[in-house]
């Protein structure tokens, strides 16, 4: 692999979050990552609101138990039952966010962003540069971030629920392809950061190289059989 431009430092995974292809000729890997589980659960899944929310109500269940005037046994016996029962959803949203965790890896490259994610029916997105119009940070608390990509207008839609729970969340309008729970989110940002610049710059080069190109058209005289060159 050549080394990537202008100081950026390859980020390496292991093997299971390598791509399912070699790259084209002139394309690199500049950065390659996948979500924390724990922290996907955190801020994906809201694993502290549901736990507050069912915390609620199993405190609610033995109040209401004691209030009622029931024997101590009769309260520990429904308050243990609420616990099992709101366990249930918790140890699945956990599972969930394991497996999520697990069967995503994001990849930056010097002309796109792949995107693997899915459980039952693996996904690959390829995202090319020219497509995405810009890219949002946001850090967490538990210093973990996301990376929303802004996609171009006349770029061909994703479902939301198929990208879920790698999109923006709360979004009404285009679906945002999103970078989730990466625990260096702020390196891989500054990577995705000039390796758009980068594309952006070369692509503006080809336009003006392209300009000059096309300012000499040759064209012929059919009656006259000569070749006339207009400058």
């Amino acid at each position: 692999m050549s080394a990537a431009p202008r100081g950026i430092r390859v980020r390496q995974t292991d093997d299971k979050h390598s791509l399912p292809g070699p790259l084209p000729a002139g394309e690199r890997v500049l950065w390659r990552g996948a979500p924390d589980w724990r922290a996907l659960a955190r801020n994906a899944l809201h694993l502290r609101g549901l736990s507050i929310y069912f915390g609620l109500l199993v405190g609610w269940v033995a109040v209401s138990a004691v209030w009622h005037g029931e024997a101590a046994g009769a309260v520990a016996f429904d308050t243990g039952r609420a616990a099992l029962a709101a366990l249930l959803p918790l140890g699945l949203c956990v599972g969930y966010a394991w497996m999520a965790g697990r069967a995503a890896a994001y990849t930056i490259t010097n002309k796109r962003v792949i995107m693997r994610m899915g459980l039952g029916v693996p996904i690959t997105l390829n995202l090319p540069f020219v497509r995405i119009d810009g890219a949002g940070l946001s850090m967490k608390s538990d210093g973990t971030g996301d990376i929303a990509l802004q996609m171009a207008a006349g770029s061909k839609g994703v479902s939301w629920f198929i990208l879920w729970p790698h999109t923006r969340p709360i979004q009404f309008g285009a679906t945002q392809p999103m970078l989730r729970a990466l625990p260096d989110a702020a390196v891989a940002a500054e990577v995705l950061a000039r390796a758009l610049a980068d594309s952006a710059a070369a692509s503006v080069a080809a336009t003006v190289s392209l300009a000059q190109t096309t300012g000499i058209v040759d064209t012929m005289d059919c009656n006259a059989g000569t070749t006339v060159v207009a400058a």
